[in-house]
């Protein structure tokens, strides 16, 4: 193993700049009412026409004994485009570079904040000599609030007296 280790830093735009253990936040508002593998069609977020379900951020890293492997929840980073599946979202390789990998994260559909608040992926750069250094990159997912609407409704009899009602 050679003296010098190597690092990795993850800068992503909800938190500070180089964290080993960053995290960031994509929200529900963001989502469009058509979702991927859905069996049943769902409303769109509050803010469809936003990209707030969407977050994009580098991963920073040094390997001076030369770079083996970076990978991302196991799987080796190995071409721009390449996507790596989450539990509720996408994670995409939008750049590589020497010690400079671009992501994207795109959640895909709404979860249930009770249960499921994140979602985390873990990041490992080995050197040839095997020395490893790790980091995660944590997505929080933030609920996207109901919206109460006025009920308006009316209900009117006619002259044989039925009732009809309307409204929503």
């Amino acid at each position: 193993c050679g003296a010098r280790k190597p690092d990795i830093f993850i800068d992503a735009p909800s938190g500070p700049a180089g964290a080993v253990n960053a995290v960031d936040r994509v929200n529900e508002a963001g989502l469009d009412g058509d979702r991927t593998g859905d069996t049943s069609p769902e409303s769109a977020g509050t803010d469809a026409v936003s990209t707030s379900n969407i977050t994009n951020g580098t991963i920073r890293y040094s390997a001076p004994d030369g770079l083996n492997t970076l990978t991302i929840n196991g799987t080796i980073v190995s071409s721009i485009g390449q996507q790596i599946a989450g539990d509720h979202g996408t994670l995409t390789i939008t750049s590589i570079s020497n010690g400079v990998v671009g992501y994207s994260y795109k959640l895909v559909d709404n979860v249930d904040n009770r249960v499921v608040t994140s979602e985390i992926f873990s990041v490992v750069v080995t050197e040839r000599d095997g020395d490893q250094a790790a980091a995660s990159l944590t997505i929080a997912i933030v609920n996207d609030a109901p919206i109460a609407n006025a009920d308006i409704g009316s209900v009117v009899q006619d002259d044989d007296g039925q009732w009809t009602a309307s409204g929503n």
